[in-house]
């Protein structure tokens, strides 16, 4: 996903009621977002539902990654060797159980 630059879209409220039609339209084709303010401070942002879906699939890897980090830093995991052990033995009259 390409890096936001929120200042370069930043409207405020009032002008962004008569011209919504144009600031949709240029968020979904620019695929940038467009903040909109209310007395100098952003109160909504306009994203393309590519940028939003991509943000929130960001979002699941990131929390995802946390956790497999947490599940590392809590001893949850099969050494690799192993893993490599168990996968050389598949097939083998020696296969051994997988590991846990």
């Amino acid at each position: 996903m390409k890096e936001i630059r929120v200042a370069e879209g930043i409207v405020p409220i009032e002008e962004a009621a008569s011209d919504l039609d144009r600031l949709v339209r240029l968020a979904a084709s620019t695929r940038e977002p467009v903040v909109l303010t209310k007395a100098g401070r952003a109160v909504c942002v306009l994203l393309s539902p590519v940028t939003f879906d991509e943000m929130r699939s960001l979002a699941a890897d990131e929390e995802l990654t946390r956790q497999a980090m947490q599940s590392v830093a809590d001893g949850d995991f099969v050494d690799g060797e192993v893993v490599e052990a168990w996968l050389k033995s598949w097939g083998t009259a020696d296969e051994l159980p997988p590991p846990r």
